[in-house]
């Protein structure tokens, strides 16, 4: 069974940019990665090569894009509520006094505007933010590096 970027001549995942962790504790950043059954290849975000035995990888994800589109949406109904919320005030405030006034013919272009805004700002700050995968280190290719044992129970004594 293949996944995704991986060819079944060479058995090699493409991963694009990656980050691993590795089983010292180091973490490694970098781009143009490739996974085969033996190693992690790739450049380093220095710009140096990189050979990684997969024994030694904890754990490792590759980059799937940003968050973007959520941060868009976010910012969307951010900016919405406000404008909702604005418009609700100032109609309590007009209602109660005389010398106030909301003209509701005008109030699809505030909304917009807030709505737009948010849209802005959430694409802005969700664009700096990246997606991660996991990517399931040698089971791919039928080896689970650093199994861990987990065991739990109780003793009572009376």
């Amino acid at each position: 069974m293949l996944t995704l970027g991986q060819t079944a001549a060479g058995d090699t995942t493409e991963l694009g940019k990656f980050r691993a962790l590795l089983n010292t504790g180091e973490r490694i950043e970098g781009f143009s990665g490739k996974l085969s059954p033996d190693s992690l290849t790739g450049t380093t975000m220095n710009g140096g090569p990189v050979a990684i035995p997969v024994r030694s990888i904890r754990a490792l994800d590759r980059s799937t894009g940003s968050n973007a589109g959520e941060g868009a949406l976010i910012g969307g109904c951010v900016g919405l509520s406000t404008a909702v919320m604005a418009w609700m005030q100032a109609s309590t405030q007009a209602a109660s006094d005389p010398y106030t006034e909301v003209d509701n013919s005008k109030i699809l272009p505030v909304f917009a505007g807030f709505t737009a805004g948010g849209v802005l700002v959430g694409f802005i700050i969700g664009s700096t933010i990246k997606k991660w995968k996991k990517v399931p280190v040698g089971s791919v290719f039928g080896y689970l590096p650093d199994k861990r044992e987990i065991r739990f129970g109780f003793n009572l004594a009376l």
